[in-house]
């Protein structure tokens, strides 16, 4: 299937979907080249199993200053 069918499958918008295909989150998804067009094909088999990635920024990791101030 194309980057559109798979948005339209899993209810979100393309450009989301085109921008995690584009940090390879993903899986099996491949970029083909057809004739002067490039285009992504994902298998039908990822709809099974895909989870979307969490929404926002991952959170920080604990510096040692952080972790003395809560000691405190």
């Amino acid at each position: 299937m194309t980057a559109r069918e798979f948005a339209a499958a899993i209810k979100r918008p393309y450009p989301t979907v085109a921008l995690w295909l584009r940090n390879n989150l993903i899986p099996e998804a491949t970029f083909i080249q057809l004739g002067k067009m490039r285009v992504w094909q994902i298998p039908l088999s990822v709809l099974e199993t895909f989870t979307p990635p969490k929404i926002g920024r991952p959170k920080k990791a604990a510096t040692k200053k952080a972790v003395k101030a809560k000691k405190k």
